[in-house]
This record gives structure tokens, sequence and C-alpha cells, in this order.
């Protein structure tokens, strides 16, 4: 937002107005290309499914004989490899969606051999694949996968942002909230700025690095041993660990599969979160043009601060002249945009660096949990009989996501939001079951977190927009559309006020001439 000429001109506010003018000219396009990218994940999953229909589309209401256990089994056969995540429909993806688990290398999602023990043919320690932490499910509890590290609203610690690459943290976001390794269009896709990331050890469903038991159709969730001949899809070569299966929760049918990576949504979350450039600081990049975005607020809110009434100077717009045009367009749309620029710079930043804000808010550093034990003998929890436990430990709760036991944590993990509250906010709590006695080993949650944690867990959802419901995406979206606006108007006032001088330039040394020619003929 420019000066007003009711300001004067103190060093205080020269300095102010040459820091907003040429940080927008230098850096205007990076925050253009982070606003938009942030209106675009705001309503992501609505995108997602006008994007492919046929993938979202039903054929009917969701058979109650299908449950968690039998679409496990289906989602394996159909991935042809051990499941990572699995999520039930709701009001936006009315459909089952699963992915596998991911490997290391980001090879295919094939499991680790079976081993007689462990349902499924594993043994509870025996890894499945060494799934990464932007495997589906990573995140803490109360937010979405993070970026790539846990410092982030969304991964890592009790409360934790995602985005960040460590266990340090909530999806990331709007401005500066960078979000993970995994496509934000894949099943349980965080919203805006959101952007997720590859979850901490202690996020719910994440291995933190470590390979998951070697899962198979027997596991947990029915089927038998992996790669023995009735298992369906045994002996199929494994899948992509990217791609993401639709089934049908009215018949259980494959309705349909694809590697999200190169989706219009991905590519957005991508250059939301890190410009495309996570491996070479990119996700800190942004990170910083939260911190640019925070002072271009509170400087244009500075520099626009009228003396006389506030109304008038709310509402003023002049059509003409040309720069003043341009001068009242940037005034309106800044502070009118000014205090949701602000909570999404704000919380972009605590979503990529939660460790600035810990010691503010007494929150101590995540610590991954130690490793368990392998226990040999089988599992006798099923998926069904999971997610029912978590329900009874959690009553009035909805199920948004269940991971299957991993090697670093050999538990269910399931996630859950208030029945009653936003489908949107996909993750307010999680709950670990053991696998052999049905006990809830741990709820990571609002009941459980700090006051801090939670308010560095509710910066993801904050960043979104989702918290708010309707209203608050819409006025993220309406942000990142301001972002071009202030830049196309700042710049059009600036190359506008530079002719105008050249100009009145001009028009001096004309008369100038004209003076010294009248000048030299009465000499």
């Amino acid at each position: 937002m420019s000066a007003t000429a009711a300001r004067g001109p103190g060093t205080v506010h020269r300095i102010l107005l040459l820091t907003h003018r040429w940080a927008g000219i230098l850096l205007g396009l990076v925050m253009l290309l982070l606003g938009i990218t942030g209106s675009v994940l705001s309503f992501q999953r609505e995108i997602e499914a006008a994007l492919h229909p046929a993938l979202f589309r039903p054929s009917g209401p969701p058979n109650p004989d299908l449950g968690y256990a039998e679409m496990l089994t289906r989602a394996e056969a159909a991935l042809r490899a051990p499941v990572g995540t699995l999520r039930p429909p709701d009001a936006v993806w009315p459909v089952w969606t699963a992915q596998p688990q991911r490997m290391r290398g980001g090879g295919g999602g094939g499991g680790a051999a079976a081993a007689p023990g462990a349902p499924g043919g594993n043994a509870a320690g025996a890894p499945r694949s060494a799934g990464s932490s932007d495997a589906p499910g990573g995140g803490v509890a109360g937010a979405p996968r993070g970026a790539a590290s846990s410092d982030v609203p969304g991964g890592g610690a009790a409360g934790a942002p995602r985005g960040a690459a460590s266990s340090d943290v909530p999806g990331g976001g709007a401005a500066g909230a960078p979000r993970g390794a995994a496509p934000s269009d894949a099943p349980g896709g965080d919203a805006a700025g959101a952007p997720r990331s590859t979850a901490s050890a202690d996020a719910p469903g994440s291995t933190s690095g470590a390979g998951r038991a070697a899962a198979s159709g027997g596991a947990p969730g029915g089927g038998t041993p992996a790669g023995s001949p009735g298992r369906p899809g045994a002996g199929a070569p494994a899948g992509n660990s990217f791609e993401t299966v639709y089934l049908d929760p009215a018949t259980g049918a494959l309705l349909g599969r694809r590697d999200p990576r190169g989706g219009f949504v991905s590519i957005n979350r991508q250059l939301h979160e890190s410009l495309m450039l996570r491996e070479w600081g990119g996700r800190d990049a942004v990170g910083w043009f939260g911190v640019l975005l925070l002072i271009f607020c509170l400087s244009g809110i500075w520099l626009w601060w009228p003396r006389g009434p506030l109304l008038p100077a709310l509402v003023q717009f002049r059509r003409r002249p040309a720069l003043i045009l341009q001068l009242d367009l940037h005034r309106l749309v800044g502070i009118w945009m000014a205090v949701v620029l602000t909570v999404v710079a704000i919380s972009g930043v605590v979503i990529v660096f939660p460790a600035w804000f810990r010691p503010l808010l007494g929150v101590a550093a995540p610590t991954p949990p130690a490793a368990a034990a392998p226990r040999r003998e089988p599992m006798r929890i099923d998926a069904d009989a999971a997610v029912a436990a978590a329900l009874a430990h959690l009553p009035g709760q909805a199920v948004t996501g269940l991971t299957p036991p991993s090697r670093q944590r050999p538990a269910w993990n399931v996630t859950l939001r208030p029945a009653d509250g936003d489908a949107e906010v996909r993750v307010r709590s999680s709950v670990s079951i053991d696998p052999w006695e049905g006990t809830v080993l741990e709820e990571r949650g609002p009941r459980t977190r700090s006051l801090g944690e939670e308010l560095i867990a509710m910066q993801r959802w904050l960043h979104g927009g989702q918290l708010l419901g309707w209203t608050g995406r819409i006025l993220v979206f309406l942000s990142g559309i301001a972002m071009p606006v202030l830049f196309v108007t700042g710049l059009a006032a600036w190359l506008l006020r530079r002719r105008n001088l050249r100009r009145t330039a001009a028009r001096r040394r004309a008369i100038q001439a004209n003076v010294s020619s009248v000048g030299a003929g009465a000499d």
C-alpha cells in the first residue's frame, strides 16, 4: 500500500516507503506466484474432484458391509503393494482412497518379504517398505502432513505445524508455508496454503523413515499372507509408490488410479511450498517470503493510515488521473486484505519455522519415539476393530484416515476430526491402537496437547482458512488473488510516476530553452 499525502515525509515514513516500494518491485513476481498458488490450494480437493470426475463418482451410497478391513484388502490388491494410508469417503471426496507405502528411494510400494508370524505373514517388526515421512498418513495429530520437516504445521511434534522436513513441526499453505513432498492432490491432501510434509516419527501414521511392517492382505485388515497365491494381486509387480487408487464405496470396485505428482494441484503445491526448489532450500526461501509478506502488511498499514477520518479512507476510489486510479486501487485492495494477509503470513512463518516460536510458547522440541521391539506372534486386531476402538475412546468423532502398523510404530493409527466440524479440517486427533490387545496406546489431539502445542498445530488450518469454514477459505482465496492485483497496481503506479516525472522534466527543459532563446534574441 502506498503512502497517502496526509502523512508527512518523516525519516521512518521514508524508509518504510522505499522498502515497501522496492521490495515489491524486485520480489513482487514471487509473491504473486505464492498468492495465486495459495488460492488454488484453498480449494484443492474440490478442484481435483472437478478435474477428474470419474474418480469421484460413486455408483451409489456407501455399503455398510464394506468396512475398513475389506476395503484395506481391496486397496492392497488394486495397488499391488502394501497400503500406507486408507481414507474413507467424505463430503468432498465421496469415495475410498488409498496410497501405498513409500520406499526411501521413491521406488515401488512393494513390501518386504513376509515373515510367518504376524498377520499377513510378517512379524510385527518386519519392514513393509522403508516408508518416508511424506507417506500417506504422515502428519501430526491435529495437523495434516507438513512439508519435509516437522517444523511445519501439520507434521512432527504434538501440535506442531506441518510443512517442514524435520520432526520439529502443521500445509503449509499460503505465502510462505511450504508443504511436504507428498502431492497435494493425494488422498487426504491438505489445503492451501498448505503446504504436506514428510511427517515426523511421532506423527500419526508416519514411519519416521523406518520401514513399515511387511504388510499384506493378511495383515490386520484381512487377506492372506503377502506373496501367497490366494492373495488378490499376489505375484503382481509392485505398483507406483506415488499412485493413488479410488474405490467405489457402494461396490468396492476400483474406479481408477492416478499418479498425482504431475497434476495441476500438485504442481501448484510444489510451487507454493518450495518454488519447486525443495532440494536447494526452496522451502526456507518460501518461509522468508512469508516474513517479507508480514513486513509488506505492517508497512502498508503504516503508510496508508490517514490523519483524518478513517471511514472515508477505507472507501476512497478516484478514477482519474491514471496514477491516482492505480494508487487508490492499490490502497483499497491492500487495506481490506491486510488483516487476512497478516494472519496468512504469520501462520506461514510458524509452519515453516516452528522452532522460532516453541520457546515463546513453552513447547519442547519433539523427540522421535524409541523403536519398539519386534513381536513374532500374530496381530489379533484388524482394521475394523482398530477403528471401533478409536471411536470408543473418542466418541463424537469422524474417522479421516487409517494407517496400518509399521516397524517403527507397530500400532494402528486412526486420525479423526469432530463429526460436527468442517470436513476440510481433516485431522484434529489421532489414536494409536495396539494391534494385539486392541487397547489405546496413545492419543494425540486437543485433549492431550498443551496450549502452546495446540496453537502451533492450528496454524496449518488457520493458514488455509479451513478453521473458519467456507468463510475462512474464501478469505484466504481472495487474499491470494489480491497479491497479483497489488503487484500490478504498485508497479503501474511506479511506472506512471516515472513517466510523469520525465514529462515534467522535459517541460522544464523546454521552458528553459525558450527563455534562453528569447533572452538571446533580445540581446
